[in-house]
């Protein structure tokens, strides 16, 4: 028998050969070399269900080789970013889809556990029109959703009062019968109440899905009216309170115990270093320490180190640029933070009358 190349009659015919362009075939369907060792018959008949063999270009990208039901776990460790969180639970679910063309805009699919929430995906075959700009009218694309609905009761939410879920996931349409066809993304998200759902409005095109990817020279994702929808999801603790947090509604205080101060102009510079010489346990007691004048620089830091620990929500440097003798005009001054260290340092210096080397700020 030869070595170089075995032929198979199957439901569709296989060329192996030693040529670089082939050899993901190989790998693919070692199944089919194991069956055929030893045997001297150069032509053997198999009731296999096999994908069409079809040439690839030297340069083409080959297809997937990992199988989206089998190798979800090795799929998900090269897709997802390490997160120094624990991981709750790790799941992977399937969702065949059937009577493709009769689908409405948006079908949800059934719901599922992981983690201690309640999930389901959003799958809208027909696209997100407002989703799409004019340029992209030549195309069109079937979008996928990870939609988390509610926790289960197990969930912990690190005492916060409003519910929420911090999960990594990937979100796929393949092929039925042949998983190692398939399209996915993958994201990380905090869940709330506010967004419930997150995932992909341009996950594949139609035609991809209908005809196929001549670039990567995969088969088309819809076999006989069905597709499948995968999910990996792994659900973490948020130890912190701030896992992909958007902020906007942060409640720092709570979580953290610590408060921020707001932007006046174009004052982030002042506003850093300021917070720099607050979290200077020596600098800080220093300056709680020394008797300072009404509107001066000193009392103005004073105060603003004390709305620091006792506020609840951010507080403003009003107070202090006021005690540079600044006009509104000198707050939209981008400065240098550096420049601006040594300043206040050599004026702070001045007031408290110690040595500049029990105060310098490294």
């Amino acid at each position: 028998m030869n070595n170089n190349s075995i032929t198979a009659n199957t439901t569709s015919t296989l060329a192996f050969t030693n040529e670089p362009n082939h050899r993901y075939y190989r790998h693919r369907y070692n199944l089919l070399s194991d069956l055929i060792k030893g045997v001297d018959d150069s032509r053997i008949h198999f009731k296999l269900q096999l994908p069409p063999y079809r040439p690839v270009d030297f340069l083409t990208k080959p297809p997937n080789v990992l199988s989206v039901v089998q190798d979800y776990e090795e799929i998900g460790n090269e897709l997802f970013d390490k997160v120094d969180e624990e991981l709750i639970e790790s799941k992977c679910i399937h969702w065949d889809i059937a009577n493709f063309h009769s689908l409405s805009n948006k079908v949800e699919g059934p719901k599922f556990e992981v983690g201690g929430h309640t999930w389901n995906l959003l799958f809208f075959p027909k696209g997100i029109p407002a989703a799409s700009s004019s340029s992209d009218q030549r195309e069109s694309y079937a979008a996928l959703y990870l939609q988390w609905r509610e926790p289960s009761g197990t969930a912990d939410n690190n005492g916060d009062d409003e519910p929420y879920a911090c999960a990594q996931f990937a979100v796929s349409l393949s092929s039925p019968k042949y998983p190692t066809n398939y399209v996915m993304k993958a994201a990380q998200h905090r869940f709330t109440e506010e967004e419930e759902d997150w995932g992909f409005t341009r996950l594949v095109n139609h035609q991809h899905i209908h005809q196929g990817n001549k670039e990567t020279n995969q088969d088309p994702l819809l076999q006989g009216g069905q597709i499948r929808a995968t999910a990996i999801v792994r659900v973490f603790k948020d130890s912190t309170g701030g896992l992909w947090h958007n902020f906007l509604n942060y409640d720092s205080k709570k979580h953290l115990n610590i408060v921020g101060i707001r932007n006046e102009g174009a004052t982030g510079y002042l506003t850093v270093l300021v917070q720099l010489l607050f979290f200077t346990s020596y600098f800080r007691k220093s300056i709680y320490e020394t008797p300072s004048q009404e509107n001066s620089i000193l009392a103005a830091l004073q105060s603003i180190f004390y709305q620091l620990q006792v506020s609840l929500k951010p507080i403003e440097t009003t107070e202090l640029t006021k005690s540079f003798g600044w006009e509104m005009y000198d707050l939209f001054i981008q400065q240098d933070v550096i420049a601006m260290k040594e300043v206040l340092q050599s004026v702070l210096v001045s007031a408290v009358r110690i040595k500049r080397e029990n105060i310098y700020i490294n």
